[in-house]
């Protein structure tokens, strides 16, 4: 492995619209010159509570390493939700899923597109279960400030009532969203990217499993 002409990997931060500090994992292609743009790939963790951690570290699901040997940029955000930056950068996601994740991670992209080292014509988006929910959310936005050319969508949640009503693990809808469908009818539809199909135009491809019960693929059929 010593002739390997391994990736970069490094901890970035940057500011959200309101000011929060937000960080993440860049990696970049064995040497790398700075002012280089480059097409970015965006690949989101699942969980949410869960983070990617600043090692070299394959990850299949997780597009690690492989984009970058390939001479892709690419950017592991650590939205809100995600664990190892304190407890209240977990719990602000409560109630604000497809709303402060969201604008996280679009921050995280035009920090690097202002570094010059995203090309902001070369951005795509990849993840697998909330990083597929996230990829879902981040492809059906009517305004968004980045343009994404291609998407991969694993096994992504779609809609907030069908994750309480099928999905095997009800207890998590039910505190992301502060209670019951019935109760919070406004919170489960903000928060389903269902309602903004109608704004997808990116190139998507999607990946479940047919006997996946913690993320059915209806909602894969749905996106499709």
């Amino acid at each position: 492995a010593k002739t390997w002409k391994l990736p970069s990997v490094q901890h970035v931060t940057w500011k959200t619209p309101n000011g929060v500090t937000v960080g993440g994992v860049l990696e970049l292609p064995h040497g790398y010159v700075k002012g280089n743009q480059l097409p970015l790939v965006v690949a989101i963790h699942g969980g949410p509570t869960t983070a990617t951690m600043t090692d070299l570290s394959f990850d299949v699901h997780n597009g690690r390493l492989y984009f970058a040997a390939k001479g892709y940029a690419v950017l592991l955000p650590n939205y809100r939700g995600s664990t190892g930056y304190g407890d209240k950068f977990v719990t602000d996601l409560i109630g604000n899923e497809n709303d402060v994740d969201v604008k996280d991670i679009l921050a995280g992209i035009q920090h690097l597109i202002r570094e010059g080292i995203a090309d902001p014509d070369r951005v795509g988006v990849m993840g697998w279960s909330n990083g597929g929910y996230l990829t879902n959310c981040l492809i059906a936005q009517g305004a968004a400030p980045v343009k994404f050319r291609a998407a991969s969508s694993g096994a992504g949640i779609l809609d907030s009532v069908a994750e309480w009503g099928f999905n095997d693990e009800p207890a998590y809808p039910m505190v992301f969203k502060r209670g019951l469908p019935w109760a919070q009818p406004d919170i489960y539809r903000r928060t389903s990217p269902t309602y903004s199909l109608g704004n997808v135009t990116t190139p998507t491809l999607i990946h479940v499993g047919g006997g996946d019960e913690r993320c059915p693929p209806g909602h894969s059929r749905m996106l499709y």
